[in-house]
């Protein structure tokens, strides 16, 4: 700006002027970035990013990325004024992966307002399984096959077939019930009848433990196993 002061003179005095130049730099903006971190697997994580800067009008956007990768739907996203010298501007996403992130909020600036940016670590784990498991239900004779099957569902999302489960008679894996692939969310055990044991304890690994316990071996006045 070119500043100019003059005076207009009088009887006494004669009129002078003159003018001086003046810069009016953009006023610095801050960052900060905020999310409620953990979340887990495929659950959407929310970002804010407050903006604080002096009494005026921001124009600028903000755009959040994952390190420097873009994330979608989160790119030029107009601030919204909170009428407290701060404005906010949110992007929610349930695209990361597991592990943890970098999420950076730049904000563009504007001609009264500077760029800058900020970050936030956030951590995305593992969703939390469930795992139920079925076998015969009532009774079954001496030498019947048996069949068990684990069925697993996620709070957060299909489990898309990923995975698998493994089977042991107490702590002894059971030959070809090991890394069971899932179908549709369930793994299937088939136990042939030469042999299932009379007398087990069945545990199932996947996430915790589900046990299914067969009574003692028969004889010639008792009962064959019954499975619970």
């Amino acid at each position: 700006h070119t500043v100019f002061a003059w005076y207009g003179g009088d009887g006494l005095f004669a009129p002078s002027s003159d003018d001086t130049s003046h810069t009016v730099l953009q006023a610095p903006a801050t960052v900060a970035v905020t999310s409620a971190s953990p979340t887990v697997y495929n659950q959407a994580a929310v970002f804010t990013a407050t903006i604080s800067a002096t009494d005026g009008t921001l124009t600028g956007t903000v755009s959040f990325s994952d390190g420097i990768t873009p994330i979608a739907g989160c790119q030029d996203v107009s601030p919204t004024d909170t009428g407290i010298g701060t404005w906010t501007a949110t992007c929610s996403t349930a695209g990361l992966s597991i592990g943890n992130h970098t999420v950076k909020a730049t904000f563009t600036g504007d001609a009264n307002y500077e760029a800058n940016f900020g970050t936030r670590s956030h951590d995305v784990n593992r969703a939390p399984t469930t795992l139920t498991v079925a076998g015969p239900g009532g009774s079954t004779v001496y030498r019947t096959s048996v069949t068990f099957t684990a069925s697993i569902s996620a709070t957060t999302g299909d489990l898309n077939g990923t995975g698998s489960v493994s089977f042991s008679d107490g702590t002894t894996p059971i030959a070809g019930c090991q890394n069971v692939a899932l179908v549709d969310g369930t793994a299937r055990d088939y136990r042939d009848p030469d042999t299932v044991p009379w007398w087990a304890e069945y545990t199932i690994d996947f996430v915790g433990k589900v046990k299914i316990e067969i009574q003692a071996p028969p004889t010639e006045d008792a009962p064959p196993p019954v499975f619970k």
